[in-house]
């Protein structure tokens, strides 16, 4: 049997890669545009007492403010949105074989890992500019019972709150997305890419 070039390995690799980092970028933009849906049945639900979904309500109101309402979030999701379609599309031009493929893809992938480091400082912004969204989850974590009051007690006197380990969880998970972005830019341009396309007759 013949074996596969690497090249084509690598096409439908790169490609497969693109088409679900380019969906993930389309959720990850919605996110920043639509607030979430917190219906007060299916927030009763996962509450045991008054106290504990009212101080859940003033947690996810502030949550809102500090990540929906910045301008600078809106248009961060906007353009979100505009690079993960690019992805998209450089990821069909690479599945039909066009000669341009690698070069479009190369460019939607730049864009995109642009966009990643945009999206996690405009993140830390919007956090930043909301000191009272830890003040919001500590009282939310002492009704729900998940934090003694000695123990919130220390982190309002300084330790890390809620805004500083989102942020730290959303870079983590930003980086993972930057280091698959520059891959993909790696990986299609190389030759072994470039010479499969070129060996296919042009459309």
């Amino acid at each position: 049997m013949a074996r596969i070039p690497s090249g084509a390995r690598a096409i439908l690799l790169v490609s497969g890669l693109a088409f679900i980092l380019g969906n993930c970028g389309v959720m990850r933009s919605c996110s920043a545009l639509t607030p979430p849906a917190t219906p007060p049945e299916a927030a009763l639900q996962g509450h045991r007492n008054e106290a504990e979904l009212q101080a859940y309500t003033e947690f996810a109101a502030v949550m809102s403010d500090a990540l929906l309402k910045p301008a600078h979030r809106r248009a961060v999701g906007a353009a979100g949105l505009a690079v993960a379609a690019l992805l998209l599309f450089a990821s069909g031009t690479l599945v039909v074989g066009r000669r341009t493929g690698p070069w479009w893809l190369a460019q939607a992938a730049l864009a995109n890992l642009a966009w990643t480091v945009g999206d996690c400082v405009s993140f830390g912004a919007a956090l930043r500019a909301h000191p009272e969204l830890d003040r919001a989850y500590l009282r939310y974590a002492e009704a729900a019972g998940q934090l003694p009051p000695e123990a919130a007690a220390e982190l309002a006197r300084g330790g890390p709150g809620f805004g500083g380990i989102a942020l730290l969880l959303y870079a983590a998970v930003s980086g993972v997305f930057a280091l698959a972005y520059a891959f993909l830019v790696w990986r299609v341009r190389r030759p072994d890419v470039a010479e499969v396309l070129a060996a296919r007759p042009a459309p």
